[in-house]
């Protein structure tokens, strides 16, 4: 696993919390990136123990997957999620496991993992979460 993905509701102290969370289970934040959209904060993380990060993360409460999850962001309402795996279906590729992330102001994101991870980027572009 190469880095961290977590998603989470937007607020102050966000990052502070994550990087103390870390740093009291001695995981080295190598390099951060986060930012925000639509309420929800996203934070790229590559530490020093990624496998340890990601368990520590999970057990406290946040959202977080590692790199080979693709992230989509999909309204909230009923059938999205159907269109969205009907259209990879559509297009032979296999959904191999699916989480729901977070839900936020009339959006979900949704972690998808696939047989064809680089064609089911292509193909969900416009809903891809960077």
């Amino acid at each position: 696993m190469k880095y961290i993905m977590i998603i989470h509701k937007d607020r102050k102290g966000l990052v502070a919390e994550i990087s103390e969370l870390l740093g009291q289970n001695n995981i080295n934040i190598d390099s951060i990136n986060a930012n925000s959209e639509l309420g929800f904060a996203g934070i790229k993380l590559f530490t020093s123990d990624n496998d340890l990060a990601l368990s520590v993360l999970t057990e406290s409460g946040f959202k977080a997957v590692p790199d080979g999850n693709i992230l989509v962001r999909i309204d909230d309402v009923p059938g999205a999620l159907g269109r969205i795996s009907r259209t990879l279906s559509e297009h032979n590729i296999n959904i191999r496991g699916i989480t729901m992330i977070e839900q936020n102001q009339g959006s979900n994101i949704v972690a998808i993992v696939t047989d064809q991870d680089e064609k089911t980027r292509k193909i969900l572009k416009d809903v891809l979460v960077k």
